[in-house]
């Protein structure tokens, strides 16, 4: 189980494949996946093969995804390849020995870190014939009487005989076998090596990882992404050129510019240091160049020439007053004006600002409003941010006080500013609640603020450079997060390497978020073998925590596998029979299922869409009669519409499942007739239907709200205790689950994959409500799951082992009985795990 930090959990699913390139100390060999790991998926007459991907870097040559089995281990091979044009790679379909018989350009500009596309393969044997599909484009087919074998295995980053990967992540990869059943891996995990099916009938669909980095990885630790000897400790960071993707640092008597998507130096400039060291060096994202001004306040800016390594408009004699040490500096991406904010000296601080006048050099004092709050308290050292999607600053806290005077005492003050340097209008977010710091050399703290994600996040320590004032830390961070809306810091620890040996007392010199790559970085100087190193780690945002619960999930698994070794059988239940019998009565105790009623969520202006135990839509609060439709054809691509999300679907794609046998004419009439009478239905909310980029979605909107959408959004988040209600997703599916009355081949997989959805987040509370001891909750917990699937083992357990715990042995040993003798009968074999073995674990867990 995971925790997020703060935000959605959007986009944190997928494998990370390394290439050839990425083999190192850490990285000791490529990636590799096998689905499934010791098995063959066999099928009768046709197979589609469909998963998500992005490639995240243009090299190198690499192989997608073969298959093959033991009498011909080659049967086709997907590949990519980076090198025959300078801004376009290619994915090429391999069959046997016909090399290329389908070839798919892929821009660069569609490459790149969360760019998913997906990819979709279809082998039919009737027809002899193999397509292809790259993100919801035509389907390419090859027709040259090919044989197909109807058993493969998959092998996604090789083939039977290299192990080749490019530089890619996989997700949601999903098999559909003769029209009918659907086999998915989400790849959803967050560490090991085995691949988990939603097929629950044993555990040989599961498939194995080689080597991979699981994305959700990326988000639960610091990593390590640069590693730089250095010679001398003179690290400065400079900024961000956020078009290029550069992070800008001195180190020594060079500017680096470090390219953090490629993870490499990209350029190196030598650079001369003024000559006078009270100078502080900053970046300016609008000029994009180095400038220098003094610490103290006062100076002329002074410009960096690369070129020429030389400062303009740099005056040598210059003394300042001293007055504004650790001022913010703003800048006006308008009109390009310079500002400083506040600072320290002679024993005050200020909460003056300035605006730097490149005519006369000299620094102006600028009048500003307090546009919400009370007073803008003198400080320094605050933590400012910009954003771009608004151009206002977020500023954070500082050292100052009511007064700005020293013998008041000075603090760490935690209040939270808007700032509009366009109309030079503060607003305050938080007033200021703290009390003068006695004792400030303990739990020293570095900050960085995200505007994108609305986040403060902070590093603490107690040890600290006091000249540099760089924080000290070993193996692990501690921790501060908190949204701008709830002023609510929670704290944790993040890992900084698996090597506990190899972090010690590292020094943080930085820490910063990148907005651009949803990442936090730090920037560390760490001793190794009397060798000083220059490191960079990142972890991506959203931040997930693991918690102790995680270690007693894994647990849970391995004493579970060892049971179903003893017991030689496979618990959970068969596939087939949840997709004939999504909504099974409850069997065990008659207790009825509760569910949240969709009336609370009804919109009086505006289009309300239910496709939770069954269809209905309301507009403007009304309940349309389902004879307004006229044509089940339009009713039901309305919902294949709604139900594909705000991405959206493929006119093609369309077009293949509601007009598979017509020609593209009489496809394109019948499909504008059916939109036609979509738009009159949901008129005057017509625009929420939209056609773009030859797909056809439904698009959100603050008058449109649709449970299952709203149902996808809770379950997408990982798992928290910290939620205000964590029944809520169980009462919102219901009983019925999506759509019960529809029985289309394209309902059944959306509906399967929102049942194991709900199911994954029904077993994890579960197993929270055991290490809780809230028996009452777990038996309800488990009546829901018996409700969705009367032979969900998990549902089953809970329910048991609540009676047993609330002292109610009779009636525990009646639900165990119950259901093994309706298993037995329905099933036709034995359920084979005895009471007391379901009893015994449970009370291992709880303990």
């Amino acid at each position: 189980m995971f925790i997020i930090c703060f935000a959605d959990a959007d986009h944190i699913d997928g494998l990370l494949f390394n290439s050839i390139y990425d083999v190192s100390k850490e990285y000791k060999e490529v990636t590799s996946l096998k689905i499934p790991s010791d098995n063959v998926i066999s099928f009768k007459n046709n197979i589609r093969l469909e998963f998500d991907i992005f490639l995240w870097k243009k090299n190198p040559f690499g192989f997608i995804v073969s298959a093959g089995n033991d009498t011909d281990p080659h049967v086709f091979v997907l590949s990519y390849s980076d090198y025959k044009s300078k801004d376009t790679s290619y994915i090429e379909l391999t069959y046997k020995d016909r090399p290329s018989i389908i070839s798919i350009p892929v821009l660069d500009k569609d490459q790149g870190w969360r760019k998913w596309k997906k990819v979709v393969l279809y082998f039919e044997i009737e027809n002899q014939r193999i397509g292809l599909s790259f993100d919801d484009q035509n389907i390419i087919w090859y027709k040259e009487k090919t044989p197909i074998p109807n058993k493969m295995q998959f092998h996604f980053g090789g083939t039977s005989f290299v192990v080749e990967p490019p530089r890619m992540a996989i997700k949601k990869i999903i098999f559909n076998r003769d029209n009918n059943e659907t086999i998915s891996w989400p790849l959803d995990e967050n560490n090991g090596a085995i691949v988990h099916s939603n097929y629950d009938n044993g555990n040989s669909w599961d498939g194995s990882v080689t080597n991979g980095t699981w994305i959700k990885e990326l988000h639960t630790r610091w990593n390590k992404i640069h590693t730089q000897r250095i010679y001398k400790n003179k690290f400065k960071f400079i900024g961000n050129d956020i078009e290029n993707n550069y992070v800008i640092y001195l180190l020594g008597d060079s500017l680096y510019h470090y390219d953090i998507n490629k993870k490499e130096i990209s350029e190196v400039f030598p650079f001369s240091y003024l000559p006078n060291d009270n100078y502080l060096y900053h970046y300016n994202p609008i000029t994009k160049k180095v400038f220098a001004m003094h610490g103290g306040g006062g100076s002329r800016i002074s410009s960096y020439n690369k070129k020429t390594n030389s400062w303009d408009n740099f005056m040598d004699n210059f003394e300042s007053d001293g007055l504004y040490y650790t001022s913010n500096i703003l800048h006006n991406y308008q009109n390009g004006d310079t500002y400083s904010l506040g600072g320290y000296g002679w024993y005050e601080q200020k909460n003056i600002l300035q605006k730097y006048n490149d005519q006369s050099f000299k620094w102006d004092k600028t009048k500003y409003k307090i546009k919400n709050g009370e007073n803008f308290f003198p400080r320094c050292k605050s933590s400012l941010v910009f954003d771009q999607e608004t151009g206002n600053y977020y500023l954070y806290g500082g050292q100052g006080n009511e007064s700005g005077k020293q013998q008041q005492g000075f603090r760490r003050l935690n209040d939270l500013w808007l700032i509009d340097i366009n109309n030079l209008e503060f607003n305050q977010l938080w007033i200021d609640s703290t009390q003068i710091v006695e004792d400030y050399k303990s739990n020293f703290q570095k900050i960085a603020l995200s505007s994108k994600h609305k986040t403060i996040f902070k590093i603490l320590s107690d040890n600290r450079d006091n000249e540099n004032l760089n924080l000290y830390v070993n193996n692990t961070t501690k921790m501060a997060v908190s949204s701008f809306e709830s002023r609510n810091f929670e704290y944790f620890d993040v890992q900084l390497s698996s090597n506990i040996n190899e972090m010690n007392n590292v020094n943080i010199v930085h820490f910063e978020s990148l907005d651009f790559r949803d990442e936090l970085l730090i920037v560390v100087l760490n001793k190794k073998e009397d060798k000083d190193y220059l490191e960079f780690y990142t972890i991506h945002l959203p931040i997930i925590r693991l918690t102790n619960y995680e270690k007693n999930y894994a647990r849970f698994i391995i004493i579970a596998i060892i049971l179903l070794a003893v017991c030689g059988f496979f618990f959970n239940k068969n596939q087939n029979y949840v997709e004939e019998s999504p909504h099974p009565i409850d069997l065990i105790n008659n207790k009825k299922t509760q569910h949240i009623d969709i009336s609370q969520y009804i919109l009086d202006k505006g289009i309300t869409i239910s496709l939770l135990n069954g269809f209905k839509i309301w507009k403007n609060g009304n309940l349309l009669d389902s004879k307004e439709w006229k044509s089940a054809k339009a009713r039901e691509l309305f919902i294949y519409i709604v139900i594909n999300g705000i991405n959206g679907v493929s006119i093609n794609k369309i077009h293949d499942l509601f007009w598979p046998n017509v020609n593209l004419e009489s496809a394109r009439n019948s499909r504008a007739v059916a939109i036609s009478r979509i738009r009159k239905i949901i008129a005057p909310y017509e625009y929420l239907l939209i056609s773009d980029n030859e797909k056809i979605k439904f698009i959100n909107d603050k008058e449109l709200f649709i449970d299952f959408r709203n149902m996808i959004k809770i379950l997408e988040r990982p798992f928290t205790i910290e939620s205000k209600s964590l029944d809520d997703p169980i009462m919102i599916y219901g009983k019925d689950g999506l759509l019960p009355n529809m029985n289309l081949n394209w309902v059944k997989s959306f509906r399967l994959e929102l049942y194991n959805k709900i199911n994954r987040y029904a077993k994890e509370y579960g197993e929270v409500l055991i290490l809780n001891k809230n028996w009452d909750k777990l038996e309800w917990i488990g009546n829901q799951m018996l409700y969705w699937n009367e032979f969900d083992d998990f549902g089953m357990r809970y329910v048991v082992f609540a009676n047993k715990m609330n002292k109610k042995e009779a009636m525990s040993f009646k639900i165990y009985n119950d259901f093994s003798e309706n298993y037995t009968t329905k099933m036709k074999e034995k359920y084979s795990i005895p009471y007391k073995n379901i009893i015994d674990f449970n009370i291992k867990e709880s303990l």
